[in-house]
């Protein structure tokens, strides 16, 4: 102990921590909520919800099917929301420095998500495409209808360093009615229970686009 002391006691010796690979995350409110809940309204009056996909691990009722295409914004004409989507993937690529060809962006995939109370979805990922951002957009969210939680992939809870305050393979972001989140298809998230007297309704989504030496490829 005094070996390590004497030792730490170097006044010109000097450290520091590299914290790496980071995972961005977008948030953002959305803008013209009025219009868009007008849209989504529209979608949820005219769609069957229910729970098929994963009844073991989500309560949450979904027009989510599995195996088969599905995409409510193409499906009930949602332009408006689609016009703002793509404004929003264009700014997430844009600040994470992506090389991407900007007329590409397309919608892939889009589903809509009713809770009611006590209602949840477990852990989950949306693929593992290079070229794919996921997403949600909240149209119904009341204080305490259940926070999305993403868990890192990086398997240091069972190696060092241990979660901490500093360190911990969970992040947690606040439902907040009107808002967006864009993030990488491939990380694994969840949503907690709804523990509000109030239904919470989400968007969710899958957009591709093309890399531009996807197109340099091409014309090889």
């Amino acid at each position: 102990m005094v070996e390590r002391l004497v030792y730490c006691g170097v006044k010109r010796m000097r450290s520091s921590i590299n914290n790496i690979f980071s995972v961005p995350i977008y948030q953002s409110p959305f803008g013209h909520v009025e219009i868009i809940r007008e849209e989504i309204n529209k979608a949820i009056e005219q769609s069957d919800f229910k729970n098929e996909w994963q009844p073991d691990n989500d309560t949450a009722t979904t027009t989510y099917v599995p195996n088969k295409e599905t995409n409510v914004i193409e499906k009930f004409d949602m332009s408006i929301f689609k016009k703002g989507l793509m404004y929003h993937c264009y700014e997430y690529l844009k600040q994470t420095q992506q090389p991407f060809v900007d007329n590409t962006l397309q919608v892939d995939a889009s589903w809509i998500n009713i809770f009611s109370t006590k209602e949840l979805i477990g852990y989950h990922e949306h693929g593992y495409q290079p070229n794919m951002i996921s997403g949600v957009y909240y149209h119904e969210a009341p204080e305490n209808c259940g926070d999305i939680i993403f868990k890192s992939s990086n398997p240091y809870t069972v190696s060092f360093p241990h979660p901490s305050p500093l360190y911990n393979n969970l992040f947690k972001i606040k439902a907040i009615q009107g808002n967006i989140l864009l993030f990488p298809s491939w990380i694994l998230h969840k949503v907690e229970p709804n523990k509000s007297e109030n239904q919470r309704s989400s968007l969710s989504f899958n957009v591709t686009f093309d890399y531009t030496y996807y197109s340099r490829n091409e014309n090889e």
